[in-house]
């Protein structure tokens, strides 16, 4: 009986390691997006995409060009989706 519970619970913390990772991923490709976009550095990029990507959204750092704010919400939508499903 403990066995298989911890084989399902081994289980279930390996599908989530792999929902993190996929959320790291997306924010760090997010990062490098607006980086590329906004020419900002790459430390203040990923602290946005961060922050946007969780849905707290401070409005300290903010994208200057249209094009970096439709990046934005491109990059912000997959993570604001599983953390809102979550």
């Amino acid at each position: 009986m403990f066995v298989c519970f911890l084989r399902h619970f081994f289980h279930i913390l390996w599908l989530l390691g792999s929902v993190y990772l996929a959320l790291f991923v997306l924010i760090g490709a997010g990062a490098a997006t607006i980086a590329a976009v906004e020419q900002m550095p790459f430390d203040k990029a990923l602290y946005f995409s961060l922050i946007t990507g969780l849905t707290i959204g401070y409005g300290d750092v903010v994208p200057a060009t249209s094009i970096g704010r439709i990046a934005a919400g491109v990059a912000s939508a997959p993570c604001s989706r599983s953390t809102a499903c979550s």
